[in-house]
């Protein structure tokens, strides 16, 4: 969690890769405290920090991020079987929805 990173394992705990660092940058991290997949094996994080969401291919690709005046102490992240992105905010008790084009 305060690696600044994202590791990724086959099923079986085999290292595949690695992406991130410390920073504000694209594809960097403050605090990264969520992570989830949708269903084409894309990674979203929320970072605290940066109060942020970042989307990355499967390989760790930086794909795009999305800020909200709104955000204030981003905790986790939740996508459905839609692909919609849930993102929980702790110190405002709200929970904001994304909903993706297809």
């Amino acid at each position: 969690m305060k690696n600044n990173r994202v590791q990724k394992f086959t099923n079986n705990g085999t290292f595949i890769t690695k992406w991130g660092s410390h920073g504000t940058a694209d594809g960097q991290f403050g605090l990264l405290l969520g992570i989830d997949v949708d269903s084409s094996g894309n990674v979203y994080t929320v970072d605290q920090t940066n109060s942020r969401i970042q989307k990355f291919d499967s390989s760790g690709r930086f794909i795009t991020g999305w800020t909200n005046p709104e955000f204030s102490k981003l905790e986790d992240i939740e996508l459905d079987s839609a692909d919609n992105v849930y993102v929980t905010d702790r110190s405002k008790n709200e929970i904001f929805k994304f909903v993706q084009a297809r």
